[in-house]
């Protein structure tokens, strides 16, 4: 299918000068040359909204109204948009100016003041206002980041707000592809702040990136990749690409919202202690144990501290894997100081979006099973799951217990 409607958004820094926004309306305008329609989001030019911000704390502290903070943080935005239509018209472009305050606003939220979410009607507001604009040969410009209530006032996404809005414009237009104009290649293996020589992703998934999120790679917030839509791929791009046509890193798929609370493996499994005094200094001896322990069977996990290393696996593997990597206490001096074996436990996952950013989330695993005197023998977390080790004999009910108490949470 030809990639005809596009949603782009321009980030702070791809705007944060003269000559920069003059360059991102010539993309605009080489795109539209080309037949594609667009519908473009602006972020606040450069640091403006760090800098509202800064000026807001110095003057207010910690008393400014959480909905005149929404009110002036959202001017950044608001200029941006003013100076992008002026810098599209002076090109000869048809553009439309989107405000909070106009009647065919699109974007409704709740009064979450400062961390606003879009409500259920804000994709029909999208479809009936900014829609019939790319049939008239338009280019809505939309300040991204900002929300207005049903009550009238004008709030804020938060962070990476303006990445929300591009995607909720993408799936209210039925847009072919979201582009992000940064200031980077595109999502990276690695942050060039602290890895030299990073290489371009060319492809991602969602589930990926949110991973990437979870642990602070915060390129694009996840609250932003909630919104979507998994028939929309999004590309990355560099302000100083040739065109919205060039090479990125393609984002593609969505976040699976649902709650999974399963079995990980259908059978008994146990894990295999490694007792070895001061870890951090010892890697070397570990990596070797991992090694050997995987020679004998798959690796379901593992959690450390800095004395010892618990590895998780089928149950009936574990006795091989502890006679193996016992060898290793002769080999090594004694710096392993011994190895143990558990086993007729079972794995439980519990699985979900944003569970990370949930306080309270353990204790809604521990409590329910505490209550059926149900003990939990070892839990640990990865990105949005949380494992959780129970007796075998006990599984069926610990399921139950957790599956019932989730239903109600959510």
């Amino acid at each position: 299918m030809s990639l005809n409607t596009l949603v782009v958004k321009f980030g702070g820094k791809s705007l944060a000068t003269p000559d920069r926004i003059k360059l991102a309306a010539s993309k605009v305008a080489d795109a539209v040359k080309k037949g594609y329609r667009l519908a473009v989001i602006v972020s606040a030019i450069g640091d403006t909204t760090d800098r509202l911000l800064e000026l807001l704390e110095s003057i207010c502290g910690n008393c400014c109204d959480p909905r005149m903070k929404d009110e002036i943080l959202s001017m950044g935005e608001r200029l941006s948009a003013r100076i992008f239509v002026a810098s599209l018209n002076s090109i000869g472009l048809k553009a439309r100016l989107f405000d909070p305050y106009d009647d065919d606003w699109p974007i409704v939220t709740d009064e979450n003041f400062g961390n606003a979410y879009p409500l259920d009607e804000t994709i029909d507001r999208i479809n009936l206002h900014v829609k019939p604009l790319l049939d008239s040969g338009i280019i809505p410009v939309i300040p991204g980041f900002i929300g207005r209530s049903k009550s009238g006032f004008i709030t804020t996404l938060g962070r990476g707000g303006s990445d929300t809005t591009a995607f909720l414009i993408a799936k209210g237009i039925s847009a072919n592809q979201v582009i992000l104009i940064t200031d980077v290649d595109g999502i990276m293996t690695a942050d060039p702040k602290i890895v030299s020589n990073p290489k371009r992703i060319d492809t991602i998934t969602v589930n990926d990136l949110s991973v990437l999120a979870d642990v602070g790679a915060k390129f694009i917030h996840k609250k932003a990749l909630a919104y979507k839509d998994p028939s929309i791929d999004v590309k990355v791009l560099s302000f100083k690409s040739e065109s919205l046509e060039s090479e990125g890193t393609i984002i593609k798929g969505g976040i699976d919202k649902e709650l999974n609370i399963m079995q990980v493996y259908d059978k008994p499994v146990g894990y295999v202690a490694i007792l070895c005094e001061d870890l951090p200094s010892h890697i070397d001896i570990l990596c070797e144990a991992l090694s050997i322990i995987s020679s004998t069977g798959y690796i379901l996990g593992l959690s450390c501290d800095n004395r010892s290393m618990i590895v998780y696996m089928p149950e009936d593997h574990c006795i091989q894997a502890a006679d193996k990597v016992h060898g290793l206490i002769d080999k090594y001096d004694g710096r392993i100081k011994a190895v143990a074996v558990r086993r007729g436990l079972s794995m439980l996952a519990v699985k979900g979006f944003g569970l990370e950013e949930s306080p309270g989330i353990i204790t809604g695993i521990s409590r329910p099973l505490s209550e059926k005197s149900i003990n939990i023998h070892g839990i640990y977390t990865v990105s949005s799951t949380i494992f959780v080790l129970v007796d075998w004999k006990v599984r069926e009910m610990a399921l139950s217990m957790l599956k019932e108490a989730f239903s109600c949470k959510r």
